[in-house]
């Protein structure tokens, strides 16, 4: 098929790599390798880079398709380098719902391909005595203040919950390297990889990230963080950690209420798993195993009528 995948950034090509595994491809991270006339990309960077060469441009977005009230050519609602778009690949109706003000091209709701291989995954016991804890943070970045990073805030706490936990630290990749040096100094296991976290942790603690939403896949317990700069008093309706779905965790506004949190995340997951569900059907549309399919029927489909 005259079609490549393109992603520059490890977060983008897992996403990117899900769907070109249905085609059979691989991802390029190269501009210059690219020769095909459609183009799938899953970043905002990779979507100009591609439109300034002139490609048909199969936009997909990558995690669960969070935008803010801010506009930014980024996040969905944007004009930006979309005169090329020939299809939008969405994962619910809220982001889809949003790009239909702004784009004249198809769009489809295909939920998280990424995801598909924890779909027939069963949810296992919770480990109730020494959990295994996850905790991951989003990077500085600028677009708002939910968009900044918390670690500064909770990272005294890191190490005294060693007492009771096994850790395993993460973060956005954009942050990852900046903190590893912490872990390390704490003693804690790092990893880049948010496979291994959705394998082998029992609890999951974020700050903001669409993977505080791809973790509900495992319909494991999940902890917030909410440092003092995140407003309670703004609601990003674009993104549902903002505040319609953060129902689905205790909210840890401060360090020293960390591991209570963890302790109400684990022993009250039966009241907090059906606000996780009902998360997962608004955000993640599917839990079938069947996004990838949707995927390249979606672009399949769409190529063959713009020829």
């Amino acid at each position: 098929m005259n079609l490549d995948f393109f992603a520059r950034e490890i977060h983008h090509q897992k996403h990117a790599q899900a769907i070109a595994d249905g085609f059979g491809l691989t991802v390029k991270s190269k501009a210059e390798d690219i020769t095909a006339d459609y183009v799938c990309v899953f970043a905002y960077g990779d979507l100009k880079l591609m439109d300034k060469l002139g490609k048909k441009i199969i936009f997909c977005e990558h995690g669960v398709g969070m935008y803010y009230n801010n506009e930014h050519p980024s996040y969905a609602g944007s004009k930006e380098h979309r005169e090329n778009v020939v299809l939008r690949l969405s994962p619910n109706k809220m982001h889809s719902d949003k790009e239909k003000e702004t784009l004249n091209c198809p769009i489809e709701i295909i939920g998280v391909p990424k995801l598909d291989k924890y779909a027939d995954k069963k949810y296992r016991v919770i480990r109730k005595y020494r959990p295994t804890i996850a905790i991951s943070f989003h990077w500085d970045c600028l677009v708002c203040q939910e968009t900044r990073s918390s670690f500064k805030y909770f990272e005294k706490v890191l190490p005294l919950l060693k007492k009771n936990f096994e850790i395993i630290g993460h973060g956005h990749p954009r942050i990852i390297d900046k903190i590893a040096p912490y872990y390390k100094k704490y003693g804690i296991k790092f990893t880049r990889d948010f496979e291994t976290v959705l394998s082998k942790a029992d609890v999951y603690i974020c700050d903001n990230s669409s993977t505080i939403y791809e973790w509900g896949i495992t319909r494991k317990p999940i902890v917030l963080l909410n440092p003092p700069f995140y407003r309670r008093e703004i609601e990003h309706k674009g993104n549902p950690r903002f505040w319609k779905h953060s129902d689905i965790a205790p909210l840890c506004d401060k360090p020293e209420d960390l591991e209570r949190c963890i302790w109400d995340a684990v022993k009250n997951h039966e009241y907090y798993l059906p606000k996780i569900e009902m998360a997962n059907r608004h955000i993640l549309s599917f839990t079938d195993g069947k996004c990838t399919e949707r995927a390249v029927n979606a672009i399949k489909k769409n190529i063959q009528n713009e020829n």
